[in-house]
């Protein structure tokens, strides 16, 4: 049977409403097509098509065209023979956007999408992120979506803000800073220090509880975070040094800290990284006790512990901790 008579078909089986034939035929035509190399034709049979079945609540098999469609302009690099785009970016990316809003939430075909979108070399990953990190943000996914957010192209204003509302919906009064604090120190990790600047003063200005853009903050993590980030524009290895001496004590609420300053360290400031199984307190125990005389063990006991600022630990605030990891 030709295409054509394929694509009769397909329409006559929607109309009847037999969506597993339907989903067959789809198959049968994206193997033909791809074979005859008629790339352009193919990619606007699967992007239509999955937008139609995932609209009909045919969820797999909607998903199915989906990463489909995903995979033809990987294989393509979203060229045809001839060298013409199959998809312009700019529309590429709100198809992607339309798509993953469609697929369900918490499925395996959301997450096989997202995995296949990310490797689309024709967008920066980072891009894709951030449409997926508003998508689950209005989703109300706030764990997802940060996790998104810290990779994304985001200018730092939407991270602030779905944080803002993370942390107003589910945090303790006693976690403003700590909800902010830890997704700074990632995006410094990876280097976005941009965002990491906009996400701070945006989160700082627009919480209801702090409504400040700048220092002094009632919370000493916020004046470190401050303090932090003007440190790296001077890239002075000897101020980075002195912060984590007078911030020592408030840094210990979350043990997680510690790998994200030597990160932080290295790459902004040339400090090299301590070998993990260097004792309890890893890097930041190994920084103070090799840079200063007056070491912080002294306050702490040398345990690297949570110090008495660290809030209470409830089931709730514990779980939350462990959601908020750099994925």
């Amino acid at each position: 049977m030709s295409s054509e008579r394929l694509l009769t078909k397909l329409n006559k089986c929607l109309e009847s409403e037999d969506y597993y034939e339907s989903h067959q035929i789809y198959r049968t035509l994206y193997f033909r097509l791809l074979r005859d190399k008629r790339h352009l034709q193919l990619s606007q049979l699967l992007f239509e098509g999955a937008i139609r079945l995932l609209t009909l609540r045919q969820h797999n098999s909607g998903a199915d065209l989906a990463t489909l469609y995903i995979q033809l302009l990987i294989e393509t690099n979203n060229k045809t023979l001839s060298g013409e785009v199959i998809v312009p970016c700019d529309q590429l990316l709100m198809n992607i956007r339309r798509l993953f809003e469609l697929i369900p939430a918490k499925t395996p075909e959301r997450v096989t999408f997202i995995s296949n979108a990310v490797k689309l070399d024709v967008i920066p990953s980072a891009a894709i992120r951030r449409q997926f990190a508003v998508v689950l943000w209005r989703e109300k996914n706030f764990l997802e979506s940060r996790q998104h957010f810290v990779h994304s192209s985001d200018s730092g204003v939407d991270c602030a803000l779905m944080l803002v509302e993370y942390q107003t919906t589910l945090g303790f009064p006693s976690e403003v800073d700590l909800f902010i604090g830890q997704f700074v120190l990632q995006v410094l990790c990876v280097r976005n220090k941009s965002m990491a600047d906009q996400t701070f003063h945006a989160y700082t200005s627009r919480h209801p509880s702090i409504n400040s853009p700048n220092p002094p903050f009632l919370w000493p993590l916020l004046n470190f975070l401050s303090f932090l980030l003007l440190a790296i524009d001077g890239g002075k290895m000897q101020t980075f040094k002195l912060l984590m001496d007078l911030y020592g004590t408030t840094l210990r609420r979350d043990p997680s800290y510690n790998d994200y300053l030597s990160q932080i360290g290295h790459i902004y400031f040339g400090i090299e990284k301590a070998s993990r199984g260097g004792g309890p307190q890893g890097f930041f125990g190994n920084l103070i006790q090799s840079l200063f005389d007056d070491s912080e063990d002294e306050q702490s006991g040398g345990t690297g512990s949570a110090g008495p600022s660290r809030p209470a630990v409830s089931s709730r605030s514990q779980q939350k901790a462990e959601e908020v990891e750099l994925d």
